[in-house]
């Protein structure tokens, strides 16, 4: 008997299958043509993401941007197949980043295609078998067949009857039951986003307080296998906005909130917590009053932790498990709280204040590890971001990564730092890799080693898989702006000029102020002979990049004065401008010699930008140079 497996999604009240490339309903048939279909078929495979344009676009359009409304159209299809719409989603939900989720119910069979089996009280047993030859069917003897074709063609005619009929009944029955269970049981909560938790304690400076709280829940729920945990920059970006569950269920692509409240009252904290859907705003769930001394900060955290996970089905609740890499000093805590608050900021002065609070913690518990990894993360990203002298941040950071896992193994983040240093800053590739792999194993679900590992691999011209560790990261921090910024510049590298404009409007969405979306814009429209439009985004800079002039003086064919300005760029201190963005400059002005000699101080310094001159179309006149290519094998890339 040979038996096909084939799959069998169930949608509501419709059914989709694959195999017969047939989506029904129980009144039969819905017509929905190959496209639509196969779009359908994709977003429902991938329920668990938003599945954004360019990548239906390029799966099944060849990327090709004049069918982005063959794209709108086949969605139209398909929502009109559902009986569904766009205002008031059941299955197909439009997301505001440019992209699309099935969010409606879903079930998935396997069904056995080949074998249909059906028996009758009566000890009757009729067995259907789907079988495959190579050759043509054997003919029966002629003899047997003309002494009983007549009475075999009735009796197989009732038999077929009774098959049909008796499959027809099984088929609607078990489709009934199926739905019915799916309605009965709501499937558990497999996407969340941990909102910040209200300050109730009356004290504005103790915001530090419940925004760790909820930072140290983020982190020990993105480590859990099938969870996906939105990243603390996407949570953190709509706090104190006025916006209720199901608006942020759509910002954020999640099926559920987590949302609650600190207070204080004299030395003990209290946290109230409550799960609410994002399909309708229902409270699913709530914690009632978690209440424990300040003094057992670790205490708090573990329970609220645990109290947490309980609900959404996963373990957290591990003798010890939650408590290893944390402290039970209280103002170790706090310190390391307020590190962490300055160290999301990113700009110097705030990385210096982390460093100090860091260190104050580690004095006051020289066995913290989140502090010692906290150290790690803050010198690394000073190191790339040229913050400290070339190799100081590299060296602190790596002393103090090894000594946060020697304390504690389970943790991502010492691993992330690593791998950031160790590739972007020493060139040591492999190793990086393997840091950052030992990273994601520890936490899958943390965003910033998917997304140092992209940009890692950006920097060898890996397009493919650093694509890939990007729209992960931005699938768990969509309102990240630095993930979407490493995307932009990923899509412009590649001449992938549609993506990259779209790209550019959302860095802008993200973040108003952002000067690097409407410069690459610029450069974008000059290279497609627009210069009215390139000289509109430029002008949407002013004085926030230093060689915006340079790059206007180009594109109005200016070259004698945009090589002026480049001079007088070159022997400034603007904001310590990396000596490969002033070789970029003099490569497309032609300057072979004064590039080469910028991109070999830019080698001597360690200049985190430098590897990524492998695809930069800054050099694309230079790149056949034997010198240039000398340079790549240098680094290794």
């Amino acid at each position: 008997m040979a038996e096909l497996i084939s799959k069998k999604y169930i949608l509501g009240e419709f059914s989709l299958e694959p195999d017969k490339r047939r989506l029904s309903c129980a009144s039969g048939p819905v017509h929905l043509p190959n496209k639509p279909f196969q779009v359908l078929l994709y977003l429902v495979q991938n329920s668990d993401r938003v599945v954004n344009h360019d990548e239906l676009l390029e799966r099944f359009w060849d990327g090709h941007d004049v069918y982005e409304d063959a794209l709108r159209k086949a969605v139209g299809a398909i929502r009109k197949a559902l009986n569904d719409s766009r205002e008031q989603p059941r299955f197909i939900e439009t997301r505001w980043a440019g992209g699309y989720r099935y969010v409606g119910p879903l079930e998935e069979l396997d069904c056995e295609a080949g074998t249909i089996e059906i028996e009758k009280t009566r000890g009757f047993k009729v067995v259907i078998e789907e079988e495959i030859h190579d050759s043509q069917p054997t003919i029966a003897p002629s003899t047997l067949t003309r002494q009983r074709s007549g009475t075999q063609l009735l009796i197989g005619v009732a038999v077929m009857a009774i098959v049909v009929a008796g499959a027809a009944f099984l088929i609607q029955r078990q489709h009934a039951i199926s739905i019915a269970a799916a309605s009965s049981e709501p499937r558990p909560i497999r996407s969340i986003a941990i909102m910040p938790l209200r300050n109730l304690t009356g004290d504005p400076n103790r915001e530090y307080f419940s925004d760790g709280l909820t930072e140290s829940l983020i982190d020990e729920l993105s480590r859990v296998n099938g969870l996906k945990v939105i990243s603390r920059t996407s949570a953190f970006a709509l706090k104190d906005r006025l916006l209720d569950a199901r608006q942020i269920g759509h910002e954020l692509g999640v099926e559920g909130i987590l949302e609650g409240d600190v207070k204080i009252n004299g030395d003990r904290a209290r946290v109230e917590t409550r799960l609410v859907s994002t399909a309708d705003g229902r409270v699913l769930w709530t914690s009632g009053v978690l209440e424990r001394p300040l003094a057992d900060v670790s205490e708090i955290q573990d329970a609220f932790a645990c109290a947490v996970g309980t609900e959404l089905r996963v373990h957290l609740c591990g003798e010890g498990e939650l408590s290893k890499s944390k402290t039970k000093n209280r103002d170790a805590y706090e310190a390391y709280l307020k590190g962490r608050a300055r160290w999301h900021n990113r700009s110097p002065e705030d990385m210096r204040q982390a460093i100090d609070y860091f260190e104050q913690a580690v004095r006051l518990d020289p066995n913290y590890a989140l502090a010692y990894a906290g150290l790690a993360d803050t010198y690394a990203v000073m190191e790339v971001n040229s913050q400290v002298a070339p190799g100081t941040g590299t060296a602190r950071a790596r002393e103090y990564a090894q000594k946060a896992l020697s304390l504690d193994d389970s943790l991502a983040g010492p691993y992330a730092a690593l791998g950031l240093v160790e590739s972007i800053s020493e060139w040591r590739w492999d190793e990086g890799d393997r840091h950052f792999q030992q990273a994601l194993a520890r936490n899958p679900g943390y965003a910033t080693a998917h997304h140092w590992y992209g940009y890692s691999l950006f920097a060898r011209s890996r397009f493919a898989e650093a694509e890939t560790e990007l729209k992960r990261a931005a699938d768990l921090d969509p309102l990240a702006f630095a993930i979407s910024n490493t995307l932009l510049e990923i899509y412009f590298y590649q001449g992938r000029f549609y993506e990259a404009l779209t790209q550019a409007k959302t860095n802008l969405r993200l973040t108003p102020s952002d000067s690097n979306g409407p410069f690459v814009a610029g450069l974008i429209y000059a290279e497609q002979g627009k210069a009215n439009e390139a000289l509109a985004e430029l002008e949407k800079i002013g004085s926030a990049r230093a060689d915006c002039g340079v790059a206007k003086l180009l594109i109005q064919g200016k070259q004698r004065e945009a090589l002026a300005n480049l001079d007088q760029l070159a022997k400034s201190d603007f904001g310590n401008i990396s000596p490969t963005l002033i070789a970029g400059w003099y490569a497309r002005l032609n300057r072979r010699d004064t590039a080469f000699a910028w991109l070999e101080k830019s080698f001597a310094a360690h200049d985190a930008t430098l590897p990524f001159i492998r695809s930069n179309p800054d050099f694309a006149g230079v790149r056949h140079d034997a010198k240039f290519q000398s340079l790549l094998q240098r680094m290794g890339v």
